[in-house]
C-alpha cells in the first residue's frame, strides 16, 4: 500500500515468528535444487553443462572452483533483484506476484531476443572470445567467469515463475512479511539452485565424473541451440498476448537486425564494427519500445482475456457464486501464458478428453483466471488464497461455500476423481 514501509508485512498479514520463516527457507531450498529440472531452465541449464565442461578441461581445480562461484554469485544476485522488485511493487499496489517480469511486454521481449542469441552462440555462428573482443575489449579475457555469472543471471530470471509446482503455498506464505523474511526465503531458493553445480565445482575429484572434451562437444553444443530456439519462439508467442501481433512483429525484426549485427561484426573494418554495434543496440532498445503499450488497457477482470476457446467462462467471484447457485459444481484454472508448468497441466490434464466429458457429464462450470496481463482481481483472490502465482486450480464442489486448493501439478485421475467424487 502507498507509504508502506518495506519493513512492514503486506496487507496486515499476521508476521510469521523465525522457527516458521527457518522452515520455509529450508522448503525453499529444496525446492531451488528441484527447480534445475524445470522444462523452462532446462535450455538454460544446457549452457552451464558445457561451461563446466570446459572448465574442467583445463585441468586447473581453480578455474572450476571459479566458475561454480560466478554462477552461485548470479543466480543470488538475480534472486536478490527479484525480491527488491516484488516488494517494490507490493509497496506500490498492496500485493505482488512471481512472474511479475513476464507480464511486462519489454521484458518478455528482450528475454526471446537473449534467448535468440544464445541460440545462434551454440549454432557458431559467433564465439565470445572473438566476437566479443571486438566489440569490447577485455570482457573476452574474462569470458569464462562472465559466461557463468550471464548463465547465473539467465537461469534465475526465466525458471523464477516455475517454482509455482513446489513452492506456491511456501511463497504465498511469506510474500506479505517483512523484507528480510522475504529475501532470506527468496536467496535460500536461489542457493538451492545453485547448490548442485557449486558442488560438483567444489567436491575434490568429482569433476572427473564429467565427460572428456571432444568433437561431440560442438555437436552437443549446436544441438542444445534449438531449445533455445524454442523458447525464444514461446516468449514471442507471451510478446502477441500481452503486446499484440505488431510487437511480435517488431521482436523479429530485432532478431533480423541482431543476426544482421553479428554477420557485419565478422566482416572486420571500423565502420563497419561501428553499425554492428548500432543495430544490435536497436535489435534491442527497438522492439522494447515498441512492445511498451499493450493493443488494449487490462480492464482489471480476467474477462478482457477470455477467448472462449479454453474453458466455459472467465472468471470472476461473482459468476462463481451464480453457478453455485445453479447448482452446478466449479473448476477454476488460474494461469497465464507465459507459465510453463500451467501450459503441462492444459496440455497433459485439462485439455483431454477424459478431464471435458468428465466435466460435461457432472455439468461442472469450467472457469478461466488468465492472469497472463497484469489483473488486480486475480492478484487478490491469489493473496486470498496464500498462493505466490500462478497456477492455482480451485475446486467447489456443488453447493459449496469455499473452494478446496489443488495441487500445481494435475493429473487426469485426481480431476476426474474430484469430479466423480
Amino acid at each position: 500500500m502507498p507509504g508502506m514501509g518495506l519493513g512492514s508485512a503486506a496487507g496486515g498479514a499476521a508476521t510469521l515468528g523465525l522457527e516458521r520463516i527457518a522452515t520455509l527457507a529450508f522448503f525453499a531450498l529444496i525446492g531451488g535444487i528441484i527447480l534445475n529440472l524445470m522444462p523452462c531452465v532446462l535450455p538454460v541449464l544446457s549452457m552451464k553443462a558445457l561451461g563446466m565442461v570446459q572448465a574442467a578441461a583445463s585441468g586447473h581445480a581453480g578455474e572450476l572452483k571459479a566458475h561454480g562461484l560466478w554462477y552461485t554469485g548470479g543466480v543470488l544476485i538475480s534472486f536478490l533483484a527479484l525480491a527488491g522488485a516484488l516488494l517494490l511493487v507490493r509497496q506500490a499496489t498492496g500485493s505482488a506476484t512471481l512472474g511479475f517480469q513476464l507480464q511486462h511486454a519489454p521484458t518478455v521481449a528482450i528475454l526471446a531476443l537473449i534467448m535468440f542469441a544464445v541460440g545462434l552462440w551454440l549454432m557458431g555462428f559467433f564465439e565470445l572470445g572473438s566476437s566479443v573482443q571486438n566489440l569490447g575489449g577485455s570482457l573476452a579475457n574474462r569470458g569464462g567467469a562472465m559466461g557463468a555469472f550471464f548463465t547465473g543471471v539467465l537461469a534465475a530470471v526465466v525458471g523464477a515463475p516455475c517454482v509455482g509446482p513446489f513452492l506456491g503455498a511456501a511463497l504465498g506464505a511469506v510474500i506479505g512479511q517483512p523484507a528480510p523474511a522475504v529475501i532470506a526465503v527468496f536467496l535460500a531458493m536461489g542457493f538451492g539452485m545453485a547448490l548442485p553445480f557449486l558442488i560438483l565445482s567444489f567436491v575434490p575429484g568429482l569433476h572427473r565424473l564429467l565427460p572428456k572434451p571432444g568433437k561431440w562437444m560442438d555437436i552437443l553444443k549446436q544441438a542444445f541451440a534449438f531449445p533455445m530456439f524454442l523458447t525464444a519462439a514461446w516468449l514471442l508467442s507471451v510478446v502477441a498476448g500481452l503486446a499484440g501481433a505488431g510487437a511480435a512483429g517488431w521482436t523479429l525484426a530485432g532478431a533480423t537486425a541482431l543476426v544482421f549485427a553479428v554477420w557485419l561484426g565478422r566482416q572486420g573494418g571500423g565502420i563497419r564494427k561501428g553499425v554492428a554495434a548500432l543495430a544490435l543496440a536497436g535489435a534491442f532498445v527497438y522492439p522494447a519500445m515498441q512492445a511498451n503499450v499493450p493493443t488494449a488497457p487490462v480492464s482489471g477482470s480476467s474477462e478482457a482475456a477470455f477467448t472462449g476457446s479454453y474453458g466455459e467462462a472467465a472468471w470472476s467471484p461473482e459468476t462463481v457464486q451464480a453457478m453455485l447457485a445453479e447448482g452446478r459444481p466449479v473448476f477454476v484454472d488460474f494461469t497465464a501464458s507465459w507459465c510453463a508448468s500451467c501450459q503441462v497441466n492444459k496440455l497433459t490434464t485439462l485439455k483431454t478428453r477424459k478431464v471435458q466429458d468428465a466435466f460435461k457429464q457432472a455439468n461442472v462450470a469450467f472457469l478461466v483466471a488468465d492472469f497472463t496481463q497484469k489483473d488486480p482481481m486475480i492478484s487478490e483472490e491469489l493473496k486470498l488464497r496464500a498462493r505466490a502465482g500462478v497456477p492455482m486450480y480451485l475446486w467447489y464442489p456443488a453447493g459449496a461455500s469455499e473452494p478446496e486448493i489443488l495441487p500445481e501439478i494435475l493429473t487426469q485421475e485426481l480431476v476426474i476423481g474430484l469430479v466423480e467424487g
